[in-house]
């Protein structure tokens, strides 16, 4: 568990720009990333929204370090989970289960798991974890020189067509807020 500075809904939205990737995560696995990605196709679901990318490439797998690319789908559980599903061209597969829990204003406990198919002993699990813990830290070195206040209000903020992910999280999660019974 990793305690971040930042609201519930501004790390999940976090998950649905791609664009970030070449930027932020430099020092983990985006050096050299091409920062110019696709845009996901967004649709909403019954639990909230889901993002499908095709064909990407990565500068490195998880586990490999080595370029390749990756297909995923990320799923957002409202208010605050996020279900990652990577499918990389190495073969392996890697699932990151992210649930956030706003404790006070501008603070959140995030609660991460990872399963994998292609572990075979504690020291690639270790990798794993050291490897998600960087990629978290990343993250949060960023958001948390946000603002604690997350504007649902798409309108508050300048977006790109890339940004199509994070918008369609921001009006489910305001349609969720509004009524949330099913």
């Amino acid at each position: 568990m990793l305690v971040a500075n930042a609201s519930a809904a501004a790390i999940i939205d976090n998950n649905t720009d791609s664009t970030h990737v070449a930027f932020v995560h430099s020092g983990s696995f985006g050096e050299d990333q091409d920062p110019r990605v696709p845009v996901g196709t967004v649709r909403r679901t019954s639990f909230g929204i889901s993002i499908s990318y095709g064909e990407m490439p990565v500068a490195r797998t998880p586990t490999s370090q080595q370029p390749g690319s990756r297909h995923s789908v990320t799923e957002m559980w409202l208010p605050f989970v996020q279900v990652g599903r990577m499918h990389y061209s190495d073969g392996s597969t890697h699932i990151l289960v992210k649930g956030c829990c706003p404790t006070q204003d501008g603070v959140t406990d995030v609660h991460l798991t990872v399963l994998r198919n292609d572990l075979a002993d504690l020291i690639d699990r270790q990798a794993i974890i050291d490897f998600e813990t960087a990629v978290e830290l990343e993250d949060k070195a960023v958001l948390e020189t946000l603002p604690a206040a997350f504007p649902l209000d798409p309108r508050l903020q300048a977006h790109t067509q890339c940004d199509r992910p994070g918008i369609a999280y921001r009006q489910a999660l305001t349609d969720f807020l509004a009524d949330p019974a099913p």
